[in-house]
C-alpha cells in the first residue's frame, strides 16, 4: 500500500462538484431535481449519472459528504486499481436498480451509491482476507 494524489485528490473533487452544484441551486434558485432518476422513463435514464451530483438541502449534503470522502478515499488507497471501475459500474447499477425498480418520483443524492462503495470496500476485503488466509 502506497499512497498516490488520487487518494485524497478525486473525493475532494467530487465533493467540492456536489456543493458547488448545491450552491448554483441556491444562488440562482434553480431547482435540479427533475435530473434525478424518474424511475421507468426515457427522461429519468440520465438520472443515472447526474443523481449522485444532486441535493436537495444542506443536511441532505452533509450527511453524503462524509462518507462519501471516506469510502472513496478508501477505495483508492487500498484498491487503486479498481477504484474506478467500481466508482463506474457501481453508480450505473445503483442508478439502474433505482430507475428499474424505485416508486414513481424524483430521487437525487448519493446515498444508494455509498452503499455500493461500502458493499465493494466489504466484499474486496473479505475475499482478500479469505486469499491471504487471515
Amino acid at each position: 500500500l502506497s499512497y498516490h494524489k488520487n487518494v485524497l485528490v478525486i473525493p475532494v473533487v467530487t465533493i467540492c462538484i456536489i456543493w458547488f452544484i448545491y450552491w448554483l441551486e441556491i444562488r440562482f434558485g434553480y431547482n435540479f431535481n427533475k435530473y434525478g432518476i424518474f424511475p421507468r422513463s426515457f427522461k429519468g435514464l440520465r438520472g443515472i449519472f447526474l443523481s449522485p451530483f444532486i441535493h436537495s438541502d444542506v443536511s441532505h449534503l452533509f450527511n453524503n459528504s462524509a462518507p462519501l470522502f471516506a469510502l472513496m478515499a478508501s477505495l483508492f488507497y487500498f484498491y487503486k486499481e479498481l477504484a474506478f471501475k467500481i466508482l463506474f459500474v457501481g453508480t450505473i447499477l445503483t442508478g439502474f436498480l433505482c430507475w428499474s425498480f424505485a416508486r414513481d418520483s424524483y430521487h437525487i443524492g448519493a446515498s444508494v451509491v455509498l452503499f455500493i462503495y461500502y458493499l465493494a470496500l466489504f466484499s474486496l476485503a473479505v475475499s482478500l482476507e479469505n486469499i491471504l488466509g487471515l
